[in-house]
């Protein structure tokens, strides 16, 4: 039940729309949620499976951090059914996920793999350009791949595979088509930035797809490095 919830957010003079619970537990967030509140999931994503959002702890927390990984599950209990939320991958699952944030317009495809993992191979599809061959099977060409993106903070490499990468989400709205992904990484340095990726492939142009990224320094002013590829 979300009386103790109810009952802060009428001591602190606060709507429950515009309060966020923060929860360890499965059976909190669900009572969070009953009461109209955001629900914030502290600990395992197994555990904690329908909470709007998740952190690994609040050390170095700010409330602006909060607010943006919030804002990538925006009107999450009116709108769960389009989304499909991911909270934590390993570099050893994360082929495992691909299919499930793929983007494709029936034309042009992209694999879902994370922006911040290993580059996929292919990655990068077409349909059509075999449809004069006689097959059972529709084949799909492979183009170049022009995703491949790292980024290198203090020279350190931003992956799924190392220790300093943190507070890890990709989101998938299927009504709007778009993949957005967001994680906190510190290097060995100390050194520490927040890195948001936004990808998008349009169902009414069939060659259009953009990519946005953003890197926000936490601690530092020092070199970032941005390595940009086509793959062929």
């Amino acid at each position: 039940a979300p009386d103790i919830f109810l009952e802060a957010a009428r001591l602190l003079n606060a709507e429950p729309a515009s309060a966020v619970v923060f929860e360890d537990a499965a059976a909190g967030i669900e009572a969070a949620q009953r009461g109209g509140f955001r629900a914030l999931g502290v600990g395992s994503p197994e555990s904690l499976s329908e909470a709007e959002a998740l952190i690994a702890g609040f050390d170095g927390l700010t409330p602006d951090d909060i607010e943006r990984r919030l804002a990538l599950v925006a009107d999450y209990r009116s709108r769960r059914e389009w989304l499909i939320v991911e909270r934590a991958v390993s570099a050893e699952h994360a082929a495992a996920h691909e299919t499930r944030f793929a983007q494709a317009n029936g034309r042009f495809a992209l694999r879902g793999r994370s922006p911040f993992g290993a580059a996929a191979s292919p990655a990068c599809f077409v349909a059509g350009a075999y449809d004069g061959v006689a097959s059972a099977v529709s084949e799909l060409a492979v183009l170049p791949d022009p995703s491949a993106i790292r980024l290198y903070l203090d020279y350190e490499a931003v992956d799924l595979s190392a220790p300093g990468l943190r507070c890890y989400q990709r989101v998938l709205d299927m009504e709007r088509g778009a993949v957005s992904s967001l994680c906190s990484f510190k290097a060995q340095s100390g050194a520490e930035a927040e890195i948001r990726c936004e990808r998008f492939v349009s169902a009414t142009d069939e060659g259009l797809w953009a990519e946005r990224w953003t890197l926000r320094p936490l601690n530092f002013s020092r070199r970032v490095i941005v390595l940009s590829a086509i793959d062929g």
